[in-house]
């Protein structure tokens, strides 16, 4: 698997209705997300809920290329969950796809051994975040796993982003830094930090967490 082949994956990927912007915005994401390092840290047959999915693109990345045994994602825009379910074919795969609120997570995501946040924190307002990431530890089950990655709060880029947001999503995120992640996770008994690491793509500075509820 490289960042060629997610590419051609996703550009032969159902985006009827999409504009062209959107169509290129879904195809050469992997080259500015690591989305190989992400499906790489996934093993094979697992059950996977992905926070914020959009158009169901990552969701298809792991159908592809990791062969899981259940799927679900979440999303605010119902246009978002009406092409995730396109794409993915829902009606014949195992897999359940939702619109909520932003705010209650599904009880459901109990059901799941790996969650992915994915450039989600960032777009939960400022004084909701922590709050959120406790109510998702609260319903995770115990030895569920979270893949958290967002953009790194602390590097200069994070403006850039902020750019890119206002830009393509019409709202100015609220960064956090990576340091501030691990000082939220680290005094939580029932949480462990299996993986940490940091990659810039082009403009973007990512940080990803893998953290195990114990």
């Amino acid at each position: 698997m490289n960042n060629q082949q997610l590419v051609d994956f996703l550009k032969n990927q159902n985006k009827e209705g999409a504009s062209f912007l959107d169509k290129i915005k879904i195809a050469y994401r992997p080259l500015v997300c690591p989305f190989k390092e992400l499906l790489e840290m996934l093993p094979e047959k697992a059950s996977v809920f992905d926070i914020g999915c959009g158009s169901g693109m990552f969701l298809s990345l792991v159908k592809e290329f990791r062969n899981p045994i259940q799927l679900a994602g979440i999303e605010i825009t119902p246009q978002l969950i009406d092409n995730a379910k396109k794409v993915l074919d829902s009606q014949n795969t195992n897999t359940k796809l939702e619109v909520f609120d932003g705010k209650k997570i599904p009880d459901f995501v109990s059901e799941f051994d790996f969650i992915f946040m994915i450039d989600v924190f960032h777009h939960i307002p400022k004084g909701q975040q922590w709050a959120f990431l406790d109510q998702l530890f609260d319903k995770m089950k115990n030895g569920a796993k979270l893949i958290f990655k967002d953009i790194e709060g602390s590097h200069p880029l994070k403006y850039w982003n902020k750019v890119h947001d206002s830009l393509l999503a019409g709202e100015i995120g609220h960064e956090v830094s990576s340091k501030k992640v691990k000082q939220y996770i680290e005094p939580k008994t029932n949480l462990s930090i299996l993986h940490f690491s940091k990659k810039r793509m082009l403009l973007y500075p990512h940080y990803t967490f893998v953290i195990e509820k114990n």
